[in-house]
Formats: structure tokens, C-alpha cells, sequence
């Protein structure tokens, strides 16, 4: 009876222990979508455009994804960064299409807007806190 008590407990302490959930295939998808989307912005922008913002995103993105893939200690941060990124994607490439189609502006988001873009919806918050629990710094963001 002791040995099952004993068991059981270890079993509790093992499971309350461990570290969160690992990425869902789809969650894996969207995050590898999201890195790719940023790197063939930074890949196929004109000259004249600044990509520092964008080099940045693309870059960080595939350092959270690697750490996430690799279960470290900042997965949670990496995770709430990364889930904020594809957020932003998703906003930014929503409101180029309605530009396009509603008969508006025909000129995409600029970076300004995109940096104030990705403020508003705490996404330099969510790098911040990413990149000080996994101990890295990259120019372009802060």
C-alpha cells in the first residue's frame, strides 16, 4: 500500500512538474508561416524600403521557434511572442488587402504604421519579455 501512495505521489509531482505543453502541429505550422512571411518581406523589399523592424521579426522568429521546438526555459515567453507576431501578421496583411480591394489606398502599411501596428497590439511588450528570458538582444526592435 505504501509503494502505491509513494507511486502516486511521484506521478503527481512528475505531472505538475512538467514543462507546458509542446507546440501542436498547427501551432507549428502558423509560427514556421509567420517566420517565413517575414523573411521573404525582408528577402523581396525594394532598395529604399527599411527592413530593420522587419529583420528583426524574421530573425527573432526563428529563434523562438527553435526554442520552442527545443523545450527551453523561456517557452512561455516564446510562445506568447510568437502567437502576438502571427497576430500582427494577420492584422497587416488584412488591412493590405482591404486597401486593395475596398477601392482605397492602393499603398501598403508603412513601417511606421507597422511599428506603431505592433506597439498597439504589444508586440515589442511580448519581445521584450521573450528576449530577456532567453538572454538574446537584437537591434531593430527596441
Amino acid at each position: 500500500m505504501t509503494r502505491i501512495l509513494c507511486a502516486a505521489a511521484l506521478a503527481v509531482c512528475a505531472a505538475t512538474a512538467a514543462p507546458a505543453d509542446p507546440l501542436t502541429a498547427r501551432q507549428h505550422e502558423v509560427f514556421s508561416a509567420t517566420c517565413t512571411h517575414f523573411g521573404n518581406r525582408v528577402e523581396t523589399a525594394p532598395s529604399e524600403v527599411d527592413t530593420t523592424l522587419l529583420a528583426a521579426l524574421a530573425e527573432s522568429c526563428a529563434i523562438a521557434l527553435g526554442d520552442l521546438s527545443e523545450a527551453s526555459d523561456s517557452d512561455d515567453e516564446a510562445a506568447t511572442y510568437l502567437e502576438r507576431l502571427a497576430a500582427f501578421k494577420a492584422t497587416v496583411v488584412g488591412m493590405n488587402v482591404k486597401r486593395v480591394f475596398a477601392g482605397g489606398a492602393k499603398t501598403p502599411v508603412s513601417a511606421t504604421g507597422e511599428y506603431l501596428i505592433a506597439r498597439r497590439m504589444g508586440l515589442l511588450g511580448a519581445y521584450r519579455a521573450y528576449a530577456s528570458a532567453a538572454d538574446i538582444r537584437m537591434a531593430g526592435i527596441d
